[in-house]
């Protein structure tokens, strides 16, 4: 809880990490159990700095699709430090998060997607280029909306081209 996380930040005057929230943030990303969400939730949302970093550090260093959406659904409220760190992480370890991240570019949600196209330009992850490119042209399909391509010859009926669950199709 809130208390766990603010009595590991003693007063460190060098500008280093305190050893005790070091070692939360270490054990935090290794647990595979996903108790610590409400941990992580926490420290995301902490007054502190050093806190709020070190959980976003965990939650990238996590192998846990759960702690990934928990991180990208508060992009928009980090400050431009914490966008850094979270930039900085994601760098350091792409993989980790790149299906959460791909899956919510593709998303209906409108801000989980701009978050996470944020984490994706903010970070250069250029692997990821390719699913934003994919998102743009689904947005252009869709804001064509009920414009048919054509007419059917046999049916007389509009002719439609859509984004089904399988892809495209008409």
């Amino acid at each position: 809880d809130k208390a766990k996380w603010d009595d590991l930040e003693d007063s460190s005057t060098d500008g280093a990490m305190p050893y005790g929230l070091q070692k939360t943030e270490q054990a935090v990303a290794k647990v595979r159990n996903r108790a610590v969400l409400p941990v992580l939730a926490v420290g995301l949302h902490s007054a502190s700095m050093d806190v709020r970093a070190a959980a976003i550090r965990a939650s990238i260093r996590r192998h846990d699709r759960e702690s990934h959406t928990q991180l990208f659904r508060i992009v928009h409220k980090l400050t431009d430090a914490d966008r850094i760190v979270l930039s900085e992480a994601h760098r350091a370890m792409p993989h980790h998060a790149a299906p959460v991240l791909k899956a919510a570019i593709l998303s209906t949600d409108a801000q989980l997607c701009g978050n996470a196209c944020e984490v994706v330009l903010q970070s250069r992850d250029y692997g990821l280029f390719p699913t934003l490119v994919k998102a743009l042209e689904l947005l252009r399909q869709s804001a064509k909306g009920e414009e048919p391509l054509g007419i059917c010859s046999d049916t007389h009926k509009p002719v439609y081209f859509r984004q089904g669950r399988f892809g495209l199709y008409v």
